[in-house]
């Protein structure tokens, strides 16, 4: 069985970009034998530029969007302070959440103004998304997706090499 593994590279030999900075990802197919091949590159969904929603079916699914990532943000507040977070937008969502790396940088802060749904469905076909770095919320909101992130510091080939031994373990583990 194979999978489809997003690759943040700026030199298409080693991981080396952090998520939230690439603006594009390499889109390779893993076999199980360790195998691969590049079968794509694609553009990381364009970020807004803190234009005014306009009444319409995207402010509809903007507020939804809101509103999933308001939930996987609250539910990370309630268990590490006891207490949930007040909803709001997307934006102050990820300042709240302290998006990002935990190295000084946000990743988060990149994506603050960008629509969530389509960031997911630009990837939604992948089952790994492999960066130096991934931001806590970026992460969670493709788990949500069954999107696996790895923030990896390796050759690429290296890292999809590791990806198809991870998948065999997986696959051979009987069911519980």
């Amino acid at each position: 069985m194979s999978v489809l593994v997003a690759v943040a590279s700026d030199d298409g030999i080693n991981v080396n970009m952090h998520f939230g900075w690439a603006h594009e990802l390499l889109i390779y197919k893993v076999e199980e034998d360790g195998t691969y091949n590049l079968v794509d590159e694609r553009v990381v969904p364009e970020l807004k530029r803190c234009e005014a929603p306009a009444e319409s079916k995207e402010t509809n699914q903007s507020e939804e969007t809101t509103n999933d990532v308001s939930k996987i943000i609250s539910d990370d507040r309630e268990t590490a302070n006891g207490k949930a977070q007040q909803q709001g937008s997307i934006k102050e969502l990820l300042e709240k959440s302290g998006a990002g790396c935990g190295n000084g940088h946000s990743c988060g802060e990149n994506f603050k103004d960008t629509d969530v749904d389509k960031m997911i469905e630009t990837f939604a076909d992948c089952k790994y998304i492999l960066a130096l770095k991934v931001g806590r919320v970026m992460e969670r909101i493709f788990r949500t997706k069954q999107i696996s992130c790895f923030s990896v510091d390796l050759p690429i080939d290296e890292a999809l090499k590791s990806i198809a031994v991870y998948e065999k373990r997986k696959n051979s583990k009987p069911a519980e």
